[in-house]
This record gives C-alpha cells, sequence and structure tokens, in this order.
C-alpha cells in the first residue's frame, strides 16, 4: 500500500491510513491488473513506470485517480477520470459525506 511507505509516514499515521482506506473501500470498485486489456490501452507519459497506472484508468474508468506524483496531476485528466491530489480527493470525500456534492 502506498500510505505505508516511509517518505508518506511524516503525513500520514498507520492508524490515518487504515482509516481512509477502510472508508475508500466503502465507495471504490477494484480493477483486475490481470486483464488483456490493459495492454491494449497504452497511454505515453513522462515516466515509463506510470504507464500501467494510466493504463488502469482507461480500461476501469473511474471517477478519480489518486496521486502525489505531480507529472501525473499535471495530466488533470484521462478520458472522464480527473487525476486529483490525495488531499483534493479528502475534500471531495468530505463533500459527499456531508451532502454537499
Amino acid at each position: 500500500m502506498v500510505l505505508g511507505r516511509p517518505k508518506l509516514q511524516r503525513y500520514v499515521t498507520a492508524a490515518e491510513a487504515a482509516d481512509f482506506m477502510a472508508e475508500l473501500a466503502t465507495v471504490a470498485t477494484l480493477i483486475d491488473t490481470g486483464t488483456a486489456q490493459v495492454a491494449a490501452a497504452r497511454v505515453t507519459v513522462r515516466d515509463a513506470g506510470d504507464a500501467f497506472l494510466l493504463d488502469l484508468v482507461r480500461v476501469g474508468a473511474p471517477s478519480f485517480f489518486v496521486t502525489g506524483d505531480q507529472a501525473l496531476l499535471d495530466l488533470v485528466s484521462i478520458g472522464s477520470t480527473l487525476i486529483v491530489s490525495p488531499g483534493d480527493l479528502r475534500l471531495v470525500l468530505d463533500e459527499l459525506a456531508d451532502g454537499r456534492a
């Protein structure tokens, strides 16, 4: 889990990460990374290591793709999927919880 990486531990405690993932699991859809469709949906990016993530976005068409990678955030969207930072997603989830969205 990305939230457990050492560089993120200064921003998010293990308990906060677990709570966030539990909340996210109530609204998230998992994408099977083994589908044949992924290879056919190739997206060009500056960092070739990120291509598989954007392939998954193209195949799964989620509402949001969450990343802290500025190069990916600069893309803004892929199809109908908005690329947002963790902080931006938190704002959206808070609005949904409060009935504002």
